[in-house]
């Protein structure tokens, strides 16, 4: 998986920054862009493979164990120790119970935990490095819900809803889910719409999903620009426009 840190380089950063700037000097708006590797530990999905893989480890150690240690020694001994041709009915029901003693002791009560133990630590620790299995194990539901939980984190911690027009507006992408949320202050609400979030929110998803993450935040912003430049106008008249929100691109590693 691609890091947020690693995965725009410092033209495409300095292209998406330039964009904000020159759209906001044509709109009372302010614009946030962020990029974060992810959104959510995804614990549940680590602990789910880490079951899994202690059981098959479990599984594993007993078989080899069995096969290759107690079962064929255990065994020969048997034959060894065998009667002649006449065998009575006692002896032959002593040798079936050494028989079926040999093949079915398996490993000790403290190997069997510490077998499980280790299977788990090393499965979470495939799960949380081998990040296929985890989005594998891991819902679509949990993950729209960790990106917009992740989206609202950011919303606040760079004060977008502060702005004095209410004019804030956030896009966000989280790499891992390949989702992208947009979310806006009231006044870009009321002046431009939900309709008007929801396709800044396709354009971002198309250029993630095409690998052009960073010309589809570009092309969002310039959207945004075309439309909140006539819905919310600079009014120089009445005060001179400040750049209330830094225009830097906030990347993101590992989570918010």
């Amino acid at each position: 998986m691609v890091a947020a840190t690693s995965f725009l380089d410092q033209g495409q950063v300095a292209d998406l920054e330039q964009a904000i700037a020159e759209v906001e000097k044509q709109t009372s708006a302010e614009i946030v862009c962020a990029v974060a590797t992810e959104s959510g530990r995804y614990d549940r999905a680590e602990a789910i493979f880490g079951i899994l893989f202690a059981v098959l480890t479990l599984v594993v150690v007993n078989l080899v164990v069995i096969t290759r240690g107690n079962g064929p020694d255990k065994l020969a001994t048997v034959e060894r120790g065998g009667a002649n041709d006449s065998w009575t009915t006692e002896e032959m029901d002593r040798l079936l119970e050494q028989v079926d003693s040999a093949e079915f002791e398996g490993v000790e009560f403290t190997w069997q935990m510490v077998s499980l133990l280790a299977g788990f630590v090393v499965g979470n620790l495939i799960a949380s490095y081998w990040y296929p299995v985890r989005r594998l194990l891991t819902g679509s539901a949990e993950k729209e819900a960790e990106v917009a939980r992740s989206a609202a984190f950011v919303f606040a911690q760079q004060r977008v809803a502060s702005t004095r027009a209410e004019g804030g507006l956030l896009i966000y992408l989280s790499l891992y889910e390949r989702r992208a949320v947009v979310l806006a202050d009231e006044g870009v609400m009321q002046a431009a719409g939900q309709q008007f979030v929801d396709d800044l929110r396709d354009r971002a998803v198309a250029g993630l999903r095409s690998k052009t993450a960073a010309g589809g935040m570009v092309e969002a912003v310039k959207t945004a620009g075309v439309v909140l430049s006539e819905k919310m106008p600079q009014d120089t008249a009445a005060a001179p426009d400040q750049n209330e929100l830094s225009n830097r691109v906030i990347l993101i590693h590992p989570r918010p």
